[in-house]
């Protein structure tokens, strides 16, 4: 329910229109705005024309009767259209706020600080299976990646979350910091914020290097499950993109496919069960991860271009 608002944090400004919030976040909206996590900003100062469909500065005037204050659109095309200020009320994450329920959900201690600006977050330590620093990382892209990585290289077992899949995967090997999703470790439950500690314990663990030489088949074995799982996803997606433009040609309408189920997906790589759902949690299968969120957004899969390589990273 929260990954409308995981995507949307990794943009700047992370901002909803007013009528976004209803589709976008559903039956968490109410509490959403009961934690405080979203907070009112300023009017947009661009929307599109409801007549043509571009986008258009917005100017306001004073009614000359009233006085009141009356927005239109200065549409080159269209002309002046007047626009209800209710179409141009935006909704902003309060990334602090956001922060702090993250913080108590995963039971992570001492005071936050601003590390580099707009970007990067010391959160405090938490014990996962030994103590740790914790840090969290949004927009993190070319610009911000020099002083991220300069800030973070004294401490290269710090834990690294991030927004959501996407994001932890355009990161990649930037660094050698061991990387969480919040969308895949955090969920909503009735009394806020949960946090799945268990998780990114017993995967901080799978990470660790043995003590022998001599490679650990049960981690080699689960790598070879993440390979053909990921390629079965690659597999599926170009098949489901092909589907789209087939039913868009025919029909005036694209048609998504249904994702695979993991029973369906445990039968096509006989990979069993069990060792699907490990294979998802899995650190590694972040390209996994992706693919899977990627097989139930039809614009997402209609762009699909497919990896360059079907293994994990």
């Amino acid at each position: 329910m929260l990954t409308a608002l995981w995507q949307r944090l990794d943009r700047n400004p992370p901002l909803f229109f007013d009528d976004q919030l209803e589709p976008a976040l559903a039956g968490a909206r109410d509490q959403v705005f009961g934690m405080g996590l979203l907070r009112q900003g300023q009017p947009s100062r661009n929307a599109a024309c409801p007549d043509c469909g571009y986008g258009c500065r917005v100017v306001w005037e004073s009614n000359e009767r009233t006085g009141a204050r009356v927005a239109f659109l200065s549409c080159r095309t269209c002309g002046p259209i007047e626009v209800e200020p209710d179409r141009l009320r935006q909704w902003a994450i309060d990334v602090p706020q956001l922060l702090a329920a993250v913080k108590a959900a995963g039971r992570i201690s001492g005071s936050v600080s601003e590390v580099v600006e707009g970007h990067l977050w010391h959160l405090g330590t938490a014990v996962w299976g030994r103590r740790r620093e914790v840090y969290f990382l949004r927009c993190a892209h070319e610009r911000v990646r020099a002083p991220v990585t300069s800030a973070i290289k004294t401490h290269p077992k710090a834990v690294l979350l991030f927004p959501d899949e996407a994001a932890a995967h355009r990161w990649g090997s930037a660094t050698d910091n061991p990387v969480f999703a919040l969308d895949s470790v955090v969920t909503l439950a009735a009394e806020g914020l949960a946090f799945d500690a268990a998780a990114v314990t017993d995967l901080l663990a799978d990470a660790q290097p043995s003590d022998s030489a001599k490679p650990c088949p049960r981690r080699s074995g689960r790598v070879a499950d993440i390979a053909k799982l990921t390629e079965a996803m690659v597999a599926f997606l170009r098949g489901a993109r092909d589907h789209a433009f087939a039913t868009e040609g025919l029909a005036g309408t694209p048609e998504l496919l249904p994702r695979p189920t993991k029973t369906q997906l445990a039968k096509e790589t006989n990979v069993p069960k069990s060792r699907v759902t490990r294979c998802f949690k899995d650190k590694s299968a972040r390209e996994l991860r992706l693919y899977w969120k990627t097989a139930v957004d039809l614009p997402t899969v209609m762009n699909f271009k497919g990896p360059t390589s079907t293994g994990p990273e």
